[in-house]
């Protein structure tokens, strides 16, 4: 899965990937143009997509750099 294959929404998606370093893992349960915001364990948190890597998104190995979704969901898919 590439960085084109996100043109899809990613609200509900299970996801891995690091945070400046820190490893984070949830499920995506909201989104802006410029956070994410990951439910793990009952608490939420918001990222910046500029400092997220994502390596997983429901079990497909990937490498997004958070810069590259960088838009607001419905920009993002209709960017193709």
């Amino acid at each position: 899965m590439s960085v084109k294959d996100v043109k899809c929404q990613l609200i509900g998606k299970t996801v891995e990937g690091t945070y400046n370093g820190v490893p984070v893992t949830g499920k995506i349960v909201d989104e802006t143009k410029e956070t994410l915001k990951i439910e793990s364990e009952n608490k939420s948190k918001v990222f910046l997509k500029n400092n997220l890597t994502i390596t997983k998104i429901n079990d497909h190995a990937v490498n997004i750099d958070g810069d590259k979704i960088r838009a607001r969901p419905f920009e993002r898919i209709r960017l193709r």
